[in-house]
């Protein structure tokens, strides 16, 4: 959705719609009313639904041609650890002539499944340098939170699923992942 000042484009607003936000969207409603938005008070009568919180009953009760500010299943999307699953079982299934999950995301593993956790432990190099960088990021935090770089990895090497010491039963319960780190991204 594109934001804009109702100074710069009153007839713009006008043709929106009318949108619906939930009670906790405080700074949303402040937002689209800035912009000249039409605001309505109940849902069934908004083009636009814009929630937070309570969504999930009214994706299967939109009306023809009304919109949420939510995708169904946006989880999978969202969850670094369930969109990591998600493109390691697109790249064992697809077709050989399809586009390579290497070609568009960098190589990563899911520290919370012991398959992919063990098969990472076993490409290591014999031993860590700086040179080996890699990524450690929570599954489902945002904004940066919980994100580290790290090249040592005997933490992982000692890994036992049976008896882990509490950073290691850290790593599957926030369900991390470690992406490989990106030296020189093109911004």
């Amino acid at each position: 959705m594109l934001f804009f000042k109702r100074k710069e484009r009153p007839e713009a607003a006008q043709d929106a719609g009318s949108i619906y936000c939930d009670p906790v969207s405080t700074n949303a409603r402040a937002i689209f009313a800035e912009a000249g938005m039409r605001l309505v008070e109940t849902p069934g009568e908004a083009d636009l639904l814009w929630m937070r919180k309570g969504y999930k009953p009214w994706l299967g009760r939109l009306k023809p041609g009304q919109l949420l500010s939510h995708l169904p299943f946006e989880q999978a999307m969202t969850d670094k650890g369930l969109l990591a699953e998600h493109l390691h079982a697109h790249e064992r299934d697809r077709a050989a002539d399809g586009l390579a999950l290497h070609e568009f995301y960098r190589e990563t593993c899911c520290l919370y499944r012991d398959a992919e956790r063990e098969s990472f432990v076993r490409q290591l190099p014999p031993a860590d340098t700086p040179e080996n960088l890699w990524i450690y990021k929570p599954a489902r935090s945002s904004r940066g939170r919980g994100i580290r770089i790290a090249w040592q990895f005997d933490d992982l090497r000692s890994f036992d699923a049976a008896n882990p010491t509490p950073e290691q039963q850290a790593l599957v319960a926030e369900r991390y992942i470690l992406q490989r780190y990106i030296r020189n991204p093109l911004l």
